[in-house]
């Protein structure tokens, strides 16, 4: 037989004889796989680009932000923010407490049931769960500052801590003017809030986090949800034992319809409320 005749004879053996018989039944058919079933749900349209979007692809979110108080929920979504177990799902966690904010009502006040309900069944159903990401960085960074270092949430900007330091670096440098005092002073109050947020969390300045993009949200017991939002939670006493003073604040925070005053510092919203 020539070399060709063999080559040609393993081709098809190749290709051929029993490898070309019945196929062998693949054990996983007809078993779920949560991660391509995920992967080919986002095959569809793209995910909402604004809440106005997300509510209308899912009425059911007017529906249960209507029923309870928004202020309580965003309370209550803050805190899962700092839980580095639900990292890959910040985004969800971001978009639900600035629908709580924007779209909450004033009724009851709401209980786990609310945001199982709305993290893994409005929200999916609005396809905003397909702004989770996989975990590719720390959760808890710190950013070294002339007064010190202090533990931020970086989020999922790429570069978001040399880019503060570079930035505040700069700010610094610039020549003086009636408006430059207060701007630092605005800039070193949010990062001690930050890095308050990260210590009555426990967590260390490389906290490493985690969780399931795309998949349903582990949340805790309501006993359990109440002290996780304890975290974000600040009264003026608090803040003056941190060396905040409140006006530093005015124009990072906003008034919610309550009266309480809401303020995004690292990357939970911060509850300055009045005697709390």
């Amino acid at each position: 037989m020539t070399r060709g005749a063999k080559r040609g004879s393993r081709r098809g053996k190749g290709q051929g004889g029993a490898r070309d018989g019945p196929r062998r039944p693949d054990k996983r058919e007809g078993k779920p796989r949560p991660l391509l079933e995920a992967i080919l749900r986002m095959e569809g349209a793209d995910p909402p680009a604004t809440a106005a979007d997300a509510m209308a692809e899912a009425p059911t979110i007017a529906q249960l932000l209507s029923s309870v108080d928004g202020n309580r929920l965003a309370d209550l979504l803050s805190g899962l923010l700092t839980v580095p177990e639900l990292q890959a799902n910040a985004d969800r966690l971001e978009w639900a407490v600035r629908l709580a904010l924007g779209a909450g009502g004033h009724g009851r006040a709401p209980r786990r049931c609310d945001l199982e309900a709305l993290l893994n069944a409005a929200l999916v159903e609005a396809r905003v769960d397909r702004r989770d990401d996989p975990v590719e960085d720390f959760f808890v960074a710190p950013v070294l500052t002339p007064w010190g270092e202090f533990r931020t949430f970086p989020g999922r900007w790429e570069g978001a801590v040399p880019a503060t330091e570079d930035l505040l670096a700069g700010f610094l440098e610039l020549p003086e003017w009636p408006g430059k005092r207060p701007t630092v002073v605005e800039a070193l109050s949010l990062l001690r809030l930050g890095d308050a947020v990260a210590e009555r969390a426990r967590l260390g300045r490389h906290a490493v986090g985690s969780g399931d993009p795309w998949a349903a949200i582990p949340l805790p017991s309501d006993e359990r949800l109440g002290r996780i939002a304890a975290r974000t939670r600040f009264s003026p006493a608090d803040l003056d034992r941190l060396g905040i003073p409140v006006d530093a604040l005015r124009r990072s925070c906003w008034q919610t319809a309550s009266g309480k005053t809401c303020c995004p510092a690292g990357r939970a919203t911060r509850r300055l409320s009045r005697g709390r």
